[in-house]
C-alpha cells in the first residue's frame, strides 16, 4: 500500500502529507465528528466533504500504479516488467486484505460470544460472504476495490488506447450517478430501469462503478502526465469542493435524503484535481524518512482505526460525550499507534506487510 516509485520525489512528500490527512478524514467519517451538531453539518462533513478522501486514496493508487508501466501507443505492452509490477502490486494488496481481514474476523469472533442466536456457522458464512463481496469488515471494502479494479483495468489497457479505457471509466461513473439518482427520484422511468444496476452486491458495484473510475482516472493524470498550474490548482480546487457543496445542497433540497451525496459528480472531479493541486506542492526535505512516516502511518490508521473505536467503547461511553470530543478521542491514539507501528516496522520487518 505504500506509494510507489515516480521520478519527481519532491511531489510525493506532499502526496504523503495529502494521505494523512485524508486517513484523519476517514476517521471523521467513522466517528461522525460534527454529529452533535446538527444534520445539515454532519451531512456536510461526513456524507459530502469527507468523502472525496476515500476517492482520493484511489486516484492516488491509480497514478502510482499504472505510472510504473511501460506503454506504446496508449496500451499496456506486454513485457516481464510489467508483470512483474502487477503481480508484486496485487500480491502486495492481498497479504494486507488477508492480515487485517483475519485481525477483524478475531474481533468479530470476540463480539459474536454476546450473540447466542447466531451460531459459529452462520458467523463463518456472513464472514466469507462479506470477504468475497462486500469487504471483510466496513472499511476494507477499499481495499477490496483495488484487488479487483486494478487487473480489471490493467486487462483493458493491454487492449484498449487509454483515451477510450478513460471514456468507459466515465461511463461507468455516469451510471453510478443514475443508480445514485434513482434513490432520489425514482419515478423516472430510464432512470428507474439502469437504477436496477443497484442490485449489484457491495464490492462488486463499487468497484465498477466508483474504483475503476478513480483509479483510471489516476492512471490516466500519470500516463498522460497532466499538470495544472500551482494558483489555478489551487482556484480549481477549491471551486470544485464549493460546487461539491452547491451539488449536495441540491440532493438535500431536492429529496431531503442524506445518504446519496457520497460519489457524486464533484467528488470525483474534486478528488483529481486536489491530486494535480497535491503534485504542485513542493516540500523538499533532506529528510525524506519523516514524510515516508507520514506514508506508512496513513495506511496503518486506516486499517487499524476501526479496531481503535471498538477497544475504546469498552472504556469510554460514546453516548455521554460530543462527537468531536469523541473524534479527538479516536485519531490521537489512532495516530499515536501507527507511528508506532511503523517505527518498530523499521526493526521488524515483517510488520511492514500491515501497510
Amino acid at each position: 500500500m505504500s506509494s510507489l516509485e515516480a521520478k519527481n520525489n519532491k511531489f510525493l512528500f506532499s502526496v504523503d502529507i495529502a494521505k494523512f490527512i485524508c486517513a484523519i478524514a476517514v476517521i471523521g467519517i467513522h466517528t461522525q465528528m460534527f454529529s452533535n451538531f446538527g444534520e445539515l453539518a454532519n451531512y456536510f462533513t461526513f456524507g459530502v466533504l469527507f468523502r472525496v478522501a476515500v476517492a482520493f486514496f484511489f486516484v492516488c493508487s491509480g497514478f502510482f500504479f499504472f505510472g510504473k508501466l511501460e506503454f506504446s501507443n496508449g496500451k499496456i505492452k506486454k513485457s516481464a516488467h510489467n508483470r512483474r509490477k502487477l503481480t508484486s502490486y496485487l500480491t502486495r494488496l492481498i497479504i494486507l486484505y488477508i492480515i487485517w481481514s483475519v485481525i477483524y474476523f478475531i474481533l468479530q469472533l470476540i463480539q459474536w460470544v454476546t450473540y447466542p442466536d447466531i451460531t459459529f456457522i452462520h458467523l463463518l458464512i456472513g464472514f466469507a460472504k462479506s470477504f468475497i463481496v462486500d469487504g471483510s469488515y466496513y472499511h476494507l471494502w477499499y481495499i477490496l476495490c483495488l484487488i479487483y479494479s486494478v487487473p480489471i483495468i490493467y486487462v483493458l489497457l493491454r487492449r484498449i488506447n487509454l483515451k477510450n479505457v478513460m471514456l468507459i471509466a466515465i461511463f461507468l461513473y455516469a451510471l453510478h450517478l443514475i443508480i445514485n439518482f434513482n434513490g432520489i427520484c425514482e419515478a423516472l422511468p430510464v432512470v428507474s430501469v439502469i437504477g436496477k444496476l443497484s442490485l449489484i452486491p457491495g464490492a462488486i458495484g463499487q468497484t465498477l462503478f466508483i474504483a475503476i473510475p478513480l483509479v483510471t482516472a489516476g492512471g490516466y493524470v500519470a500516463i498522460k502526465k497532466c499538470e495544472i498550474k500551482k494558483l489555478n490548482s489551487n482556484i480549481l480546487f477549491v471551486l470544485s469542493l464549493l460546487l461539491l457543496v452547491a451539488e449536495a445542497s441540491l440532493i438535500f433540497s431536492f429529496s431531503g435524503k442524506t445518504d446519496h451525496s457520497a460519489y457524486i459528480i464533484f467528488t470525483f472531479v474534486a478528488s483529481v484535481i486536489g491530486f494535480l493541486a497535491v503534485k504542485n506542492i513542493d516540500l523538499s526535505s533532506k529528510n525524506k524518512e519523516r514524510f515516508h512516516y507520514f506514508r506508512n502511518m496513513s495506511t496503518v490508521m486506516y486499517c487499524i482505526h476501526p479496531l481503535v473505536i471498538e477497544l475504546l467503547k469498552l472504556i469510554v461511553s460514546k453516548e455521554r460525550i460530543n462527537s468531536l470530543i469523541w473524534f479527538f478521542i479516536i485519531m490521537i491514539p489512532t495516530i499515536v499507534i501507527s507511528y508506532l507501528f511503523v517505527f518498530i516496522s523499521n526493526k521488524v520487518k515483517l510488520l511492514k506487510y500491515f501497510y
